[in-house]
């Protein structure tokens, strides 16, 4: 051993116990053995395991972080796109509801915009992550990158979002006053 490892020697120790209360008749045994041994970095196979994949973990996280971001500015954009649009079609929408046009109806027209936006988002947004799935199919652990199911929650979850950030200013327009409009 001396001649051909001058580095250093690992033991691997299997115990049906604690493995931390070995620690001491370990260090006993090889004291036994040859006293002037060190024992450095004792440590158990799952510290071991979690000091692994520790970076792992946290690219996870900050991948998880950055596409939360990502679904918050999503969803800012598209209301500002849809907030935008109902002030800039104030006029519009008051001669709409003067010529018969009800509040419901100046709704439903709004989130047909946004959903059109919506949709055209979404579906190149699911294109996307097909055509990427091989650039990020290493940094995938217990999912495949072209799982149905997770595609469909994700979509699924961004449209409940979106259909909220168009849902407020839909409300807004139609609590568009037509008179004041008229006047204006």
């Amino acid at each position: 051993f001396w001649q051909g490892q001058p580095g250093g020697m690992s033991f691997m120790l299997r115990t049906a116990g604690d493995p931390n209360a070995l620690v001491a008749a370990v260090r006993a045994a090889v004291r036994q053995v040859d006293a002037t041994l060190p024992v450095t970095n004792v440590s158990t196979e799952t510290a071991h395991f979690e000091g692994r994949v520790a970076q792992e973990r946290l690219f996870a996280t900050a991948y998880s972080l950055f596409g939360g971001l990502a679904m918050v500015l999503a969803a800012i954009g598209l209301f500002g796109v849809m907030s935008y649009n109902v002030a800039r079609r104030t006029n519009e929408i008051g001669i709409r509801m003067n010529l018969g046009a009800n509040r419901g109806m100046v709704q439903r027209m709004i989130l047909r915009e946004g959903g059109v936006l919506l949709a055209i988002g979404l579906v190149l947004g699911v294109f996307g992550a097909v055509l990427f799935a091989r650039v990020i199919r290493g940094l995938l652990f217990g999912v495949e990158p072209y799982d149905p199911f997770t595609l469909l929650s994700v979509a699924t979850f961004m449209a409940a979002i979106g259909i909220v950030a168009c849902w407020l200013p839909a409300l807004r327009a139609a609590r568009i006053d037509p008179a004041i409009t008229m006047r204006a």
